[in-house]
């Protein structure tokens, strides 16, 4: 499932997990943080948060960024600040395998 970062109304209403008519229109903007899935039409999948430390911190917690890798909450700031988040390997000799 892919994400991204939305800036919506902290009072947003729309429920978690319900599709949104996200290519046709956009949600209103606003001062709050949200990860919405892009993968179908679009839908919120966390709530509403004042701030992006939040939104990270909820999201290590209750998130992956692709099938079962997860991230940090600096990593989730670093790829949500980007609004690009995608999934990092560690391998054996350090590296890392980054697949978006």
């Amino acid at each position: 499932m892919g994400r991204m970062l939305k800036r919506v109304p902290m009072d947003f209403p729309w429920p978690i997990g319900e599709v949104w008519e996200g290519y046709f229109k956009e949600p209103p903007e606003g001062d709050g943080y949200q990860l919405w899935e892009n993968t179908s039409e679009g839908s919120p999948i966390s709530p509403v948060f004042d701030s992006l430390d939040g939104l990270c911190e909820w999201a290590v917690e209750n998130e992956t960024v692709f099938a079962s890798f997860t991230a940090t909450k600096e990593e989730w700031k670093e790829m949500l600040s980007k609004n690009q988040v995608y999934a990092m390997v560690q391998l054996d000799d350090g590296g890392k395998l980054i697949r978006s």
